[in-house]
């Protein structure tokens, strides 16, 4: 049996504060169902969000972008296809300057030691200034023996670098022998010092671990590079790895390197000093600081749940499967020694990369949905996780989850989150300090990067989109915003009552507005064109819609102009 309210007093909502999606939000007047291409200022007004222009426009599409300064220099980076286009200072537009040996599947840049680096899966590269373009990555050649005898050799000084092929080897001469014996066959013996100088009269065969110099040398130091044969080369194993993350703490840079085979091993590099770059480029010019020392790399998960992602949190970093979570740091400032340490067996990141920084605190996407972690300070393996998208229960599909790229906006202190594989180009974005979530829709990317003030989009339709301030449109088409309420019951959910005025604040241009009031029994819907003044004006529509006990309304906007609605007065008795 219905109730009437008998004394039928006027009732009004007033939504003067619009609120973020929410999918559960009983009968609240501020949360939405539904909210798209709209942005919440901090006096809670709505207003279109500005639009995104393309920067650049590639002819395949884009893997991965990186932008910065090197060498005091701006420069931006983008591989499209196999090509890897640069605009620096000297560039009026993107120009290709390397060209890769694979076509698909995301890149990684990562800056690391004051050079930029990027990985594909199948090679290690760096950028030189000097020549305007990448090259291959050589790496530091180990001294590998220090002070041998030379035909006893001795201890490892320093272990086989990984990502190359070549050792130094010191020793010394006192007894003026002329054969010196070698650890490994050789490829090449590539330069011999005696005595502090060079010589090139030394006699070697190749594929042999022995090498001579001239009968009659003086006594003292022999000091030789040579290549290993190739057969013990581990180069391409750990060039599969097409992901890496700097590790940095207050003595230590670090990168670590996973995604390879196994999926469950984590490669790192060493700390070198300039002393002993200086002494290697001394025998190869064309040296840089990656040394991934042998026996160094360390494993977490299995292959059945290899890495996912590494991010750095404080002094530690952060390695993910899809089920746990593993914290690494260097045991002292003095030691190069690692400490690997499961931190939970129930927290993981089940997207990719999807693993980033967000102020103090680290993002995570699990199966769950999406989640902070917090550490509290001076206690790395105190852990509290909160989850943030609960208010998007049920909208956040599989697909999201297991492919989700994901960026922090440190200006706005927003999270981004897409899925490159959303046809409709859906991005979630949650204001972290005021705790709720929007939606934009603007392309399908692969990518989100941080470009000045501004989000860039890495498109697969080969573009780079950025948010522009100035811009009321896409790239000149209108953007088409809409927010929409759950059903809300005014003051009396257990009466009936009739629905009689809608008033609608806004500035609008000379757009057109539209205004849709909905209860459980009907609809009626108004097209509000603005009068292009500067001043906000008051929307009035009486309403017709019979006795109801719960509506909602839903407000759209389409066109090239910035909208802003201030409030909502919905009038019943």
């Amino acid at each position: 049996m219905s109730v009437i309210n008998p004394r039928r007093a006027m009732e009004h909502l007033e939504v003067n504060a619009f609120g973020g999606v929410r999918s559960h939000a009983g009968l609240e007047p501020g949360a939405s169902d539904e909210l798209c291409n709209f942005r919440i200022l901090s006096d809670g007004s709505l207003e279109t969000r500005s639009g995104f222009t393309t920067r650049f426009s590639f002819p395949e599409p884009v893997r991965g972008v990186w932008e910065g300064t090197i060498g005091g220099l701006s420069y931006f980076f983008a591989v499209a296809g196999d090509a890897v286009w640069r605009q620096g200072p000297q560039d009026s537009a993107p120009t290709a300057v390397y060209y890769l040996t694979t076509e698909e599947g995301t890149v990684c840049f990562v800056y690391f030691v004051d050079r930029l680096y990027l990985l594909d899966g199948a090679s290690l590269l760096f950028f030189r200034t000097g020549t305007g373009s990448f090259t291959v990555s050589e790496g530091y050649t180990p001294l590998y023996g220090k002070n041998w005898h030379p035909t006893g050799m001795g201890d490892v000084n320093e272990p086989l670098n990984l990502v190359q092929n070549r050792i130094r080897i010191h020793y010394l001469n006192t007894t003026g022998s002329t054969l010196f014996q070698l650890p490994y066959t050789m490829k090449s013996v590539d330069r011999v010092k005696l005595n502090g100088s060079y010589i090139t009269n030394y006699s070697f065969t190749p594929g042999s671990s022995t090498f001579r110099i001239p009968e009659g040398s003086a006594p003292g130091t022999v000091e030789v590079a040579a290549t290993l044969d190739d057969i013990f080369s581990r180069r391409s194993t750990v060039l599969r790895c097409g992901n890496a993350t700097v590790y940095r703490d207050p003595h230590h840079e670090t990168m670590l390197l996973w995604g390879g085979t196994p999926g469950y091993t984590v490669y790192r590099t060493a700390h070198l000093s300039s002393q002993q770059l200086a002494d290697c480029t001394a025998f190869y010019g064309n040296t840089d600081p990656v040394y991934v020392p042998d026996g160094t790399a360390f494993s977490v998960g299995s292959a059945q749940h290899p890495v996912t992602a590494v991010c750095q949190n404080g002094e530690q970093a952060l390695v993910f499967n899809d089920g746990s979570l593993w914290g690494v740091r260097h045991t002292d400032e003095e030691s190069d020694d690692m400490r690997i340490v499961l931190i939970d067996g129930g927290v993981g990141c089940c997207a990719p990369r999807a693993a980033i920084a967000c102020g103090n605190d680290t993002l995570t996407v699990r199966e769950s949905g999406l989640a902070l972690l917090h550490f509290s300070s001076g206690n790395p393996d105190d852990l509290t996780v909160r989850d943030v998208s609960s208010d998007l229960a049920g909208r956040l599909t599989s697909s999201l989850l297991h492919h989700a790229v994901t960026l922090w906006h440190r200006g706005t202190d927003e999270l981004w989150v897409t899925d490159p594989n959303d046809t409709e180009g859906r991005i979630w974005i949650r204001n972290l300090s005021r705790d709720f979530w929007i939606c934009y829709t603007v392309a399908p990317a692969v990518g989100l990067f941080a470009s000045g003030g501004e989000v860039g989009l890495c498109c697969t339709d080969g573009r780079i989109l950025c948010s522009d301030e100035s811009s009321d449109s896409d790239n000149g088409s209108p953007i088409a915003a809409c927010c929409q309420s759950h059903f809300l019951s005014l003051s009396h959910p257990s009466f009936y009552k009739r629905a009689v005025r809608a008033s609608l604040c806004a500035h609008a241009g000379s757009a057109t507005l539209g205004l849709r009031v909905e209860t459980e029994r009907g609809w009626e819907s108004f097209a509000l064109t603005g009068s292009d003044v500067e001043a906000p004006e008051l929307f009035d529509c009486r309403l017709s819609l019979g006795r109801f006990r719960f509506l909602r309304y839903r407000i759209t906007a389409d066109g090239s102009q910035r909208v802003r609605i201030y409030f909502l007065l919905l009038s019943a008795n």
